[in-house]
């Protein structure tokens, strides 16, 4: 069942599938009164050299609502205190610097308050007769909701500009710091459909490129995970299902909220080039957290008893273990727990401190997207002949090479030209390698 881009995959796992000696550690990580709920991780890349923060929603009484913050890599801090209100605070948000975004409800209409870290203020940012919802915040800038309007905020300029009109909700925003384009996904009504749109707008909106996912299925909670990389969930018959470039199978249980975390990476026990993170109620009457690697290997990360919700992930400062962290259930309340499993990175300059991996490995490309050059790094794990495709999402073949390479990491560049030479139109592509039995894709988005 593939989605109308060829690019997108969906699939869901059997649980006699289960891969039970993933080496995960559980342990509480906020263990505070009320309910501790809708939490979010800056998801900093460990080469960023910054804090990985979570921020999350505190409620105590259906009276008091709190924001707070918390660093959780490369040390785990103490909860701070952002915002405490008699009024409701919801859907906070936080990007790689600390600083946050958050809804704050009166009378019914929301306004957008914004936590702005190397000054220690709040300000408002949106606040009129018609709600501001849905707030997420990158480096560059802010999207939020605005009516029916779709809008991004720009905090270099501090311009609001509007990127897509009617049916839009659940928008995620992709952290990418050092890109000059704001990258987000949102689920997309038009009729009875709804499906999920990517667009990648320029900072000051000028050039915008759109794809639609998943037309042909009812599609939801979009996800950027780590590096960029894009999920969600679509109903295939009666149960939910993960959508991702990957794979493809179905099974008769839910999958909601997947998150993604990173690509090439080995864990203690195999080789994955993804993990998959994603709730299950494959147990009776209860939800638990799940995780998917390479292989359609499912291991029970949560394994409590009470539902849990909500997964999300990083790898850690020093790049040695991947964090998942989720909300779980307890009586008159919810916190927060995380559990750790041990990475052995595949590559490194020090080849006496970390094993390099036997497989064939790409990384993601970077920028991404891109309007002179983008790069991707590989590793052919023994010497063979490395073919390197790029199509359009047509399917039409733009430029293709082959190279015989011994084992080593190698970087392929592509500057926007096709075959001839000739400058390709702004749009998505797919850069493919095939390597022996080997074939690994990422998409690539050109601007111009």
């Amino acid at each position: 069942m593939k989605f109308a881009t060829k690019t997108t995959m969906l699939f869901s796992v059997a649980v006699t599938a289960c891969l039970s000696q993933m080496d995960f550690v559980i342990n509480p990580l906020v263990q505070m009164e009320g309910y501790n709920t809708k939490y979010k991780i800056s998801n900093s890349a460990p080469w960023d050299e910054e804090p990985v923060y979570i921020c999350w929603e505190n409620t105590i009484d259906s009276s008091t609502f709190n924001i707070l913050r918390m660093v959780v890599d490369p040390y785990v801090g103490a909860p701070e205190l952002i915002a405490s209100s008699n009024n409701a605070l919801r859907s906070p948000d936080v990007n790689s610097a600390g600083d946050l975004v958050w809804e704050e409800i009166v009378s019914g209409i929301s306004s957008i308050k914004y936590y702005a870290s190397d000054v220690d203020s709040i300000s408002t940012l949106i606040d009129d007769s018609v709600s501001a919802t849905e707030p997420k915040i990158s480096r560059l800038g802010m999207v939020y909701i605005h009516g029916d309007t779709l809008k991004f905020l720009n905090f270099e300029s501090w311009t609001h500009y509007n990127l897509d009109y009617g049916g839009i909700s659940n928008p995620d925003l992709a952290n990418e710091p050092f890109s000059p384009y704001v990258t987000v996904a949102y689920e997309k009504s038009e009729g009875n459909a709804q499906f999920i749109r990517t667009l990648v707008s320029a900072v000051d909106g000028s050039s915008q490129s759109i794809i639609d996912v998943g037309q042909d299925y009812h599609c939801a909670n979009p996800s950027y995970g780590t590096s960029y990389l894009l999920s969600f969930q679509a109903m295939v018959g009666s149960f939910w299902s993960v959508a991702t470039i990957w794979d493809e199978t179905t099974q008769p249980y839910n999958m909601t909220n997947p998150f993604i975390v990173s690509t090439g990476i080995i864990t203690a026990r195999e080789v994955h080039d993804y993990l998959v993170l994603f709730e299950s109620d494959s147990i009776m009457n209860n939800r638990e957290i799940s995780c998917m690697g390479t292989g359609s290997h499912v291991s029970n990360i949560s394994n409590m008893f009470g539902n849990d919700y909500n997964p999300q992930a990083f790898q850690t400062y020093m790049y040695d273990s991947v964090a998942v962290i989720w909300e779980h259930d307890i009586e008159n309340g919810r916190e927060l727990w995380w559990a750790k499993d041990t990475l052995i990175m595949p590559v490194s300059v020090e080849p006496e401190l970390h094993a390099l991996p036997k497989s064939f490995t790409v990384g993601n490309a970077y920028p991404n997207p891109f309007n002179g050059n983008t790069h991707l790094e590989y590793f052919v794990g023994t010497q063979s002949t490395v073919e390197i495709s790029i199509f359009d999402l047509c399917g039409q073949l733009i430029t293709v090479s082959q190279v015989y390479q011994p084992s080593g990491t190698y970087t392929y560049s592509w500057g926007g030209l096709d075959a001839n030479g000739q400058a390709c139109e702004s749009g998505v592509y797919l850069l493919t390698f095939v390597e022996g039995g080997s074939s690994e894709s990422r998409k690539i988005v050109l601007l111009k």
